[in-house]
């Protein structure tokens, strides 16, 4: 990595490398923005002390700041940025055309429907047909999906609805 330009840009640098290093292993760890944000604060000011804790704060933000030197140069040499680019393109023009996330979310909705059907308490889950405490309009029946799912299907028209109808 080619030499800072003055002491107290490496020192910055070094310190907001701290800073990217702890906010970054506090977010992760406890799955929070806010307490990553902290975490950053937290490794920012120790890289400003004077002692064994300033020490290990200074070569971690070191460390970060030359290995994201080290990223900029090979990213240089071997365009991954651009290529990065060009597969997430691609990803989402296949996903367009294939509605992988639409898929994707319709077996998670499916599975989850199914284990709370699976998990379900009588008189908390949804009531099955014949158990409806007032009738349904004239023509609507009241089904389950095999899953448990409970829908509604009009035997004159043949539409189906998850919406309860209303007389």
């Amino acid at each position: 990595m080619p030499a800072a330009g003055s002491s107290s840009e490496n020192a910055q640098a070094v310190i907001g490398g701290a800073a990217l290093a702890g906010g970054a292993v506090v977010g992760v760890a406890c799955g929070s923005v806010v307490l990553g944000v902290a975490g950053a604060g937290a490794a920012a000011y120790a890289a400003t002390r004077q002692d064994a804790i300033g020490n290990a704060a200074k070569a971690t933000g070191g460390a970060v700041v030359a290995g994201i030197g080290k990223a900029k140069e090979l990213d240089q040499k071997h365009h991954l940025t651009a290529a990065l680019k060009q597969g997430v393109e691609q990803a989402r023009a296949f996903n367009q055309k294939h509605d992988i996330t639409g898929k994707i979310a319709g077996g998670v909705e499916f599975g989850m429907n199914k284990l709370t059907a699976a998990l379900a308490v009588k008189g908390t889950a949804e009531a099955a047909p014949g158990e409806q405490g007032s009738s349904l309009p004239q023509g609507w029946k009241a089904l389950a999906t095999p899953d448990g799912r409970l829908y509604y299907w009009n035997e004159r028209t043949g539409a189906t609805t998850w919406e309860r109808p209303t007389v």
